[in-house]
């Protein structure tokens, strides 16, 4: 028996754990959310853990799959497999969010396509409708890998969770204050003195885009206005109960362009560089480094995927049981919208970027009592670690760039400092970025059939 195979005797323990885990994914969501509530720390202390320093073996390819990834896949340990069933890691589990574009999309590629799979991880996917009962499954353990904004990582740093920032998820995903046709508003400033109710889903992307433009719109939440918690599904009604909503892709779409019920009044791009983050469990990076390099790895050639089949990519998408409500055609131009017009690059953690962006969104957070202390950019920078991203592009064969592809070099804002100048994304965007440019590959790489040469 070799050290990866799985004996006999532990084939039905493992195989119930795994079906208790998609049960509890398709009955119990809303029971973890009600009932559990994450409480951050009321001065942060957080753990000035050390930047890895894992370097893989890799050996220049030239054989790619057709989407760009270059084989032969490179293989977890079996000490790593190992350790992950001692932990009662095996299967992984890895949380993710139906409602949320792009990201979305190259879940159901790496769950379907099976990518973890060729790299020997043995994993899950956990389903769950808002990022409030994601960040509880992380904090307790029971997930291992998800995707959160960053007010709930901030949340987990400063409750001492082993948390770590891996990769940068769906850069400028839109998120936009939407209300219905008829209203009188046409814009967020028509809030002042209004003593309006905003619906909102608690700590979503969309929750932070309103704390932080309603502060660059000299605004105060609870004065001028107050926040009312729905779920995604109420936010797409449009209810009677609020003046507007608060919504994040695809919600914002479904009710301007497919149910055609209501108006975007404020965007969030000139506010903050929305994203998601991909997280994962800290002592993946100190005591399983491989694995946690391909789980990056997996990611990054989801990525490229997407990028080559949007439409193949769409349907698996639409296989998502809370997904059918939308046509595949909307499914598809939510999944270019936010996967493929910027360079692959957008996955990049750069430390220094989304440091000080992170710094300046928790600044506003704390200011509104929505996090109990804001994190300063010394902090951000020990919890983003870009090691492992930068192996995955080693390994590809491109070149580190030295910004976001989003920031144009003759870009005037500063980061941090919102409002800020217009900048690319999906609302002035026509087509996607040229990728590769000059400049942009150490060596060969090979995608669609193609040789791109430095």
């Amino acid at each position: 028996m070799t050290g990866t195979e799985t004996p006999k005797r532990h084939v039905r323990a493992l195989r119930t754990r795994r079906e208790f885990i998609l049960q509890a994914g398709a009955l119990g969501v809303a029971g973890i959310s009600a009932a559990c509530h994450l409480v951050p720390a009321s001065s942060p202390t957080p753990t000035p853990y050390p930047v890895p320093t894992y370097l893989p073996t890799m050996t220049p390819s030239d054989t790619f799959t057709d989407w760009g990834w270059p084989l032969p896949y490179a293989q977890v340990s079996a000490k790593s497999v190992q350790w992950l069933k001692n932990r009662g890691w095996w299967p992984l589990v890895v949380g993710h969010q139906p409602f949320w574009s792009g990201a979305n999309a190259v879940n159901a590629v790496l769950e379907f396509d099976k990518l973890f799979a060729v790299r020997g991880l043995d994993v899950v996917f956990l389903s769950f409708q808002d990022a409030t009962a994601t960040v509880q499954g992380f904090a307790s353990s029971r997930l291992q890998v998800c995707t959160l904004n960053s007010s709930l990582v901030a949340q987990l740093i400063q409750s001492g969770a082993p948390v770590a920032v891996v990769a940068i998820v769906t850069p400028n995903l839109e998120a936009a204050t939407v209300v219905p046709n008829a209203s009188h508003l046409q814009s967020l400033s028509q809030l002042k003195g209004s003593a309006s109710a905003i619906g909102i889903v608690p700590n979503s992307l969309a929750d932070t885009y309103l704390i932080v433009s309603a502060a660059v719109n000299g605004l105060t939440v609870g004065q001028d206005f107050y926040l009312k918690a729905l779920i995604l599904k109420e936010e797409a009604t449009l209810p009677a109960t609020v003046s507007a909503v608060v919504p994040q892709e695809p919600v914002v779409s479904e009710i301007t362009e497919q149910l055609h019920t209501g108006r975007r009044i404020d965007v969030v791009f000139p506010y903050i560089f929305s994203h998601g983050n991909l997280v994962i469990r800290r002592e993946l990076i100190e005591s399983a480094p491989d694995v946690a390099q391909a789980l990056v790895d997996s990611y990054v050639e989801g990525i490229l995927f997407v990028r080559l089949q949007p439409r193949s990519a769409t349907a698996l998408l639409a296989k998502r049981p809370d997904l059918r409500g939308f046509s595949q055609s909307f499914l598809l131009a939510q999944t270019q919208s936010y996967n493929n017009l910027y360079k692959p690059t957008f996955l990049f953690p750069f430390v220094d970027f989304w440091s000080i962006e992170d710094a300046s969104v928790t600044t506003e957070l704390a200011a509104a009592h929505q996090l109990a202390a804001p994190l300063d950019v010394p902090t951000w920078q020990r919890f983003i670690i870009p090691t492992f991203a930068q192996n995955s592009f080693a390994r590809l064969g491109w070149r580190l760039p030295n910004r976001p592809p989003w920031i144009p070099k003759d870009w005037t804002g500063s980061v941090g400092r919102p409002p800020y100048p217009e900048y690319p994304n999906v609302s002035n965007m026509r087509q996607p970025q040229p990728w590769p440019e000059s400049g942009d590959l150490t060596r060969p790489w090979k995608f669609a059939g193609t040789t791109y040469n430095p």
